[in-house]
C-alpha cells in the first residue's frame, strides 16, 4: 500500500493545494490518502486508475470539509436559495439594483437569518466544489487530461449524480430524495455514468 501512496502522491496534492486555507495541509494529506485506499479497494479494470482515484480522494476532502465546518444543506435549503436566486433576478431586472436581506425576508417571508445562513453554506460549498479546470498535476498532465475530457460528455443531471455521491458523500436514497427518483434508479444511473466515463478512457 505504501507503494500507491508514493505513486499518487502527486495526484493527492494536486487535490488538497487549493483547499490549504480551509484546514491543516497534514490532516487533507490523510483525507487523500483514505479515500485513494477507497478508490484501490473498489476498483475494476476499464479506466485509468488515477481518473477514478480522483473522484474518491476529491471526494473524501470535500466530505471532510463540509462536516468540520459544519456543512449541511438540505434538499429544502437548496430549493430556497433557487427561490431566493430568482428573486434577486427578477427584482434587479426591475429596479436595477440587488434588494436587501429585509426586503428579501419581507416578500418571501424568509426570515433574515435562514437567508443568511444559506447564502454562506451555499458560498462556502462553492469553494470547496469540483472545478475540474483548476487542477495541476504536473506529474503527469495526461490523466488530468482524460478526467477532464471525460466529464464534459456527462449531461448535467449526470454530473449532479457524481457530486452528490462522490463529492458530498450522499447516499444513493438522499440523492434519490434530492432528485425525486427512487434509490434503484439512482443505482442504475449511477452505473450508465461510470460505464460512459470508462468508455471515454
Amino acid at each position: 500500500m505504501d507503494g500507491l501512496i508514493e505513486k499518487y502522491n502527486g495526484l493527492i496534492y494536486s487535490i488538497i493545494q487549493k483547499y490549504g486555507s480551509l484546514s491543516d495541509r497534514e490532516d487533507l494529506y490523510e483525507v487523500g490518502v483514505l479515500g485513494l485506499i477507497n478508490a484501490y479497494k473498489r476498483y475494476k479494470t476499464g479506466s485509468k486508475f488515477s481518473t477514478y482515484a480522483y473522484y474518491y480522494i476529491l471526494g473524501e476532502v470535500t466530505k471532510y470539509l463540509r462536516e468540520k465546518n459544519g456543512i449541511n444543506l438540505t434538499y429544502d435549503d437548496i430549493k430556497l436559495n433557487k427561490k431566493i436566486n430568482e428573486y434577486i433576478e427578477k427584482y434587479k431586472s426591475i429596479k436595477g439594483k440587488v434588494p436587501t436581506y429585509e426586503e428579501i425576508e419581507r416578500d418571501l417571508e424568509i426570515p433574515k437569518k435562514k437567508i443568511i445562513d444559506i447564502e454562506n453554506s451555499i458560498n462556502y460549498i462553492n469553494r470547496v466544489d469540483i472545478d475540474e479546470n483548476r487542477v495541476s498535476y504536473n506529474e503527469n498532465q495526461d490523466e488530468i487530461i482524460d478526467l477532464k475530457n471525460s466529464f464534459k460528455y456527462l449531461t448535467e443531471s449526470e454530473k449532479q449524480i457524481i457530486r452528490y455521491h462522490y463529492y458530498e458523500g450522499y447516499t444513493e436514497k438522499e440523492i434519490g430524495e434530492k432528485l425525486g427518483i427512487t434509490q434503484v434508479e439512482v443505482s442504475r444511473n449511477k452505473a450508465k455514468i461510470l460505464k460512459k466515463l470508462r468508455a471515454y478512457n
